[in-house]
């Protein structure tokens, strides 16, 4: 079993991503150590990755997506990514709702943003990785994973034809905005009624586009090690969107007993994983949309006090909604305690940001007032929107 409780925290915590307005091969990001992007079109990218014989990976992202602006940012920026990908991989950016985007979002479901796909120097996908990571844990994803024969997974069809046979209405659900129009499930029944080979391409599009719909997603569950055999992580994650929407509609209609049977469906396909841990991701996300900001809290504490590996991205999602949401000083001071190791690995603006905002609410404003103006200074430096610690810096002085 791949890692559920992996894909279910980068669900969680780093869920409804976005990125940097581009049109697809036109993008190079400037060279700073970094890595650079191809700036050819997409057949010279495959042809120089065959010569070379390297991976090719596709950024895949939207103009509206935030978290992709800061992969480019904080990641591929990194020197150290740079060097990895000029020894093993050729890289390329590709807009998933513009031109030959849309066929690739199609054809490989791309349903969330960032999205990276990569194929082997022959053509074929072989691995799949979704959401924003850190240049270390990316670098390590790369090498375990990514590159890893082991990992990788095989995948119908082939890859050089991307105008796959789809029906209709599942191209018409990749349009953009308002020109996007989405079946009802009874044509979404009658069309996977219809299909011989419910591992091919094509119906396994349509079964994750449209959530496994009726009897499908018990055969699907079922099934759960034939469709990892072909479509590895993917396979997996759809375990998680389908929790994830149990435990966001559980937390609507503030239902227990929902989150429960929730919770007991990850249980079952967590594998060797943390059970506990994932528990706790998922409670937290029923908290934050129930807005039970209370139990956030105590589930965050609980959290960071497990011995488990956590982004700094995901620290500092705790510590913002106790800032915003949890009335508690002590709960505040301690979640400055969290931030504070934050900074000394990585003083980005976001996070001296998040610290000086937590010694605010825990009453320490000198040194709040320090860090304000700190992040103030990193912020300006890097291009960054500060008005927030500005007027965050005009409370402490206040007081």
């Amino acid at each position: 079993m791949r890692s559920l409780l992996k894909i279910a925290l980068c669900g969680i915590f780093v869920l409804f991503l976005s990125s940097l307005i581009a049109q697809e091969g036109e993008m190079k990001i400037e060279s700073t150590g970094g890595v650079s992007f191809f700036d050819g079109s997409w057949e010279e990218a495959v042809a120089k990755a065959k010569k070379e014989n390297k991976y090719l990976m596709i950024d895949a992202y939207t103009d509206w997506c935030y978290w992709c602006k800061v992969m480019d940012k904080n990641t591929f920026a990194e020197k150290s990514v740079g060097e990895f990908f000029d020894n093993h991989i050729v890289a390329f950016k590709m807009d998933m709702e513009k031109g030959r985007g849309i066929l690739m979002a199609m054809k490989y479901r791309v349903n969330s943003f960032p999205t990276f796909l990569f194929f082997s120097s022959e053509g074929p996908l072989v691995y799949r990785v979704n959401g924003y990571l850190e240049p270390a844990p990316f670098i390590k994803k790369l090498e375990t994973e990514v590159m890893n024969p082991e990992k990788q997974f095989k995948h119908p069809g082939d890859p050089a034809i991307l105008e796959v046979d789809f029906p209709e209405f599942y191209k018409l659900s990749f349009n953009r905005g308002k020109d996007r129009q989405m079946p009802s499930e009874d044509d979404v029944l009658m069309f996977l009624d219809q299909q011989e080979d419910l591992y091919s391409e094509v119906s396994w599009g349509v079964m994750t586009r449209f959530s496994f719909p009726g009897k499908y997603r018990q055969h699907f569950l079922d099934n759960l090690p034939a469709y990892e055999e072909y479509f590895g992580d993917e396979a997996t994650g759809q375990i998680e969107r389908m929790v994830y929407s149990m435990v966001m509609k559980a937390a609507k209609e503030k239902n227990p007993e929902m989150l429960n049977e929730a919770l007991e469906m990850a249980a079952e396909y967590a594998g060797d994983e943390n059970p506990e841990m994932m528990r706790l991701a998922y409670q937290m996300a029923y908290d934050q949309r129930a807005e039970d900001w209370t139990a956030y809290g105590s589930h965050a504490e609980e959290m960071m006090a497990m011995d488990v590996d956590k982004s700094n991205g995901q620290i500092n999602s705790y510590a913002w909604n106790i800032y915003l949401h949890v009335e508690d000083k002590k709960l505040a001071k301690k979640a400055a305690s969290w931030m504070e190791k934050v900074i000394e690995e990585e003083p980005s603006y976001a996070y001296l940001d998040t610290y000086a905002a937590l010694l605010y609410k825990s009453g320490e404003l000198k040194k709040a007032a320090k860090f304000a103006q700190k992040a103030i200074d990193v912020g300006k430096k890097d291009g960054e929107k500060v008005e927030e610690t500005e007027a965050l810096l005009k409370k402490i002085k206040g007081n």
